[in-house]
């Protein structure tokens, strides 16, 4: 049995996204890198953006658990010659690959996510519900009226010193 590599290019969310650090998986600048990109809008871009064919993968990214999903780009032909010659490193492929990205209609002209709920990933949900939930349990021990009264008549707690 002859056991043949892969030579598909892997491409994670993380790879492309701005919103994440060199250390949290983004490999290309900042200023390249497209603002909370979705499996479903890679594999769009490579297909009908680039010409590449590609296939969608449930996988999730090592460094981010909340990241699911990967993209699988075929981007060499079966002797090993490339099929967009000017797409030669896989940095300059997931550069091609964001500015598509930002051109998906379901984004808006600046290339920001649109309100659809696709954009909101599994972080971006339990985010969300943290900030709803802290937001209805009033506030911080030490920091309601009480407290402010204290402060503006003695300067301090209202509990008394022991000796």
């Amino acid at each position: 049995m002859i056991w043949k590599h892969d030579e598909r290019c892997v491409v994670y969310p993380a790879y492309v996204d701005a919103g994440k650090t060199h250390a949290q998986g983004r490999r290309i600048a900042r200023a390249d890198a497209v603002e909370r990109p979705h499996v479903m809008e890679i594999a769009r871009a490579c297909e009908l953006g680039l010409g590449l064919a590609c296939e969608v993968e449930e996988k999730a990214y090592s460094r981010d658990a909340w990241s699911l999903g990967r993209v699988r780009v075929e981007w060499k032909r079966e002797d090993g010659t490339l099929v967009r010659p000017e797409l030669d490193t896989r940095g300059k492929l997931l550069v091609a690959i964001a500015a598509e990205v930002r051109r998906n209609p379901g984004r808006d002209a600046d290339g920001k996510p649109g309100s659809d709920p696709m954009y909101m990933t599994p972080q971006h949900v339990f985010e969300e519900y943290v900030r709803q939930v802290a937001g209805m349990a009033g506030p911080a021990p030490g920091t309601g009226k009480k407290a402010e009264k204290a402060k503006a008549a003695g300067g301090g707690s209202s509990k008394k010193k022991r000796r």
